[in-house]
């Protein structure tokens, strides 16, 4: 699968689960544990939550992973951009970048 994990992510989340999943949909979110920031992936089934910290290293790889076994959509937030991902019935890569509008 081709798809470019941007940098400096804040949150995203994984929805639209595949077939043989037992996820409905996944979170993920930058937190803060001991002055060190690492990434919470919460992931739901229908009756139970999991949860598990990642490095800032790991993340990219651990979203693939996620995409490939478990979901066919991604929205990842950054501080400037949403970028969106969904992969179609036939296995390709759609992907969507927009600016975040300031409100003042």
């Amino acid at each position: 699968m081709d798809i470019t994990i941007p940098q400096n992510i804040i949150s995203g989340i994984l929805s639209s689960s595949k077939k043989d999943s037992i996820y409905q949909k996944g979170k993920i979110q930058l937190i803060q544990i001991k002055n060190q920031y690492v990434y919470q992936v919460s992931l739901f089934t229908d009756k139970q939550a999991f949860h598990k910290n990642y490095s800032v290293n790991e993340i990219a790889d651990i979203i693939i992973n996620l995409l490939n076994s478990n979901f066919n959509c991604l929205e990842l937030k950054t501080s400037d951009y949403i970028f969106s991902y969904r992969i179609t019935n036939k296995g390709k890569v759609l992907s969507n970048k927009r600016k975040i509008k300031m409100i003042n």
